[in-house]
């Protein structure tokens, strides 16, 4: 979100640290409108990530064609 930047000051390096939105297996979570805004303008949206909706949510969680498919076949005694 913001890099960490070393400066030359008088002959001494100073590193300033910058803030790093780190994702946990795959999500992120805040409640900061800041890296909110962040997340929701960059141009990395849509590509890099995503915002998980309820349809994203419902669509993750449904079943693969071949679950479907076996319990497909289990209704119909095959």
């Amino acid at each position: 979100m913001i890099p960490t930047v070393t400066e030359v000051i008088n002959g001494i390096a100073i590193t300033r640290p910058g803030k790093t939105i780190e994702f946990k297996n795959g999500i992120y979570e805040t409640k900061d409108q800041n890296e909110q805004d962040f997340l929701d303008n960059s141009p990395f949206v849509g590509v890099d990530y995503q915002e998980v909706t309820k349809e994203i949510s419902s669509a993750l969680s449904a079943k693969s064609l071949a679950e479907r498919e076996a319990d497909v076949a289990k209704k119909s005694g095959n």
